[in-house]
């Protein structure tokens, strides 16, 4: 009889062992919150910078700290704030004649609050993987300070190829105050690489898509039919703020059998 005791406390301790190898924090309590700090890359998307890529030669490094509660082990709400600039300029891009007269050139500072949903593809939120990926969407509004250049603008290069169109909509865009605010919806994919239970490194693409088309100062002289948007590359730490009591196996099992 007492082999078969110790034979099953035996087989318990293992079990804890095998457990606590297989999934880390397992035992641990998921905990409710982590915060973050990360740094990157900023890139406008707009008239003054053509293509899929955006203002990829007028890159800003930019910064975001955040706090995410855990909903479950899967997902989480994240708060952010971010800090950014964003720039543009028509010499930078192309070599067409018009776009090195047009000249304008632009810089935007953005300071954004906020709240995204984030799912954790694997449901790693308890850290028991070394790596799992993520995904998020949410919204959020952006605090602008644009400062706009058109001191470069050639009127007479677009008055003698009939550029009426260009020359009006840049002062229409003149006369107009650039926002001082705009509604923005982020969404993004990120990958996570844990160390630790508490610590892990992260490397996520945010898209913004906007609600203006004066991200840059300018809609008229340009494509006034589609906003501006932009987008970040950030890596960061995060930091889970663990529960101070930990659910572990026990040290030692002790099993009373008939009075043994």
């Amino acid at each position: 009889m007492m082999k078969k005791i110790s034979g099953l406390a035996a087989a318990t301790a293992l079990t804890c062992s095998l457990a606590t190898g297989v999934r880390g924090q397992i035992s641990t309590p998921l905990p409710k919150w982590e915060v973050g700090l990360s740094v990157g890359p900023f890139i406008y998307q707009g008239d003054l910078a053509p293509g899929l890529a955006g203002s990829f030669k007028e890159v800003s490094i930019g910064g975001m700290v955040s706090a995410s509660r855990f909903l479950d082990r899967s997902f989480a709400l994240r708060t952010g704030l971010t800090l950014g600039e964003l720039r543009g300029d028509d010499r930078k891009y192309g070599e067409e004649a018009w776009r090195q007269a047009r000249a304008l050139r632009f810089r935007t500072t953005t300071f954004e609050v906020s709240e995204t949903l984030v799912y954790d593809i694997f449901g790693n939120n308890d850290n028991h993987l070394r790596f799992s990926p993520y995904v998020f969407g949410g919204i959020g509004y952006s605090f602008l300070t644009v400062r706009r250049d058109a001191s470069r603008f050639d009127s007479t290069y677009f008055a003698s190829t009939q550029g009426t169109k260009i020359v009006n909509g840049l002062k229409e865009d003149l006369a107009r105050n650039p926002p001082r605010g705009v509604l923005v919806f982020p969404i993004g994919v990120g990958v996570r690489y844990v160390p630790g239970p508490a610590w892990s490194v992260n490397l996520e693409g945010n898209y913004r898509f906007s609600k203006t088309d004066y991200l840059d100062g300018f809609s008229r002289v340009g494509n006034d039919g589609r906003n501006d948007h932009y987008y970040s590359i950030m890596l960061g730490v995060l930091f889970k703020i663990l529960p101070s009591k930990e659910m572990k196996c026990p040290e030692e099992s002790r099993v009373r059998w008939g009075g043994l």
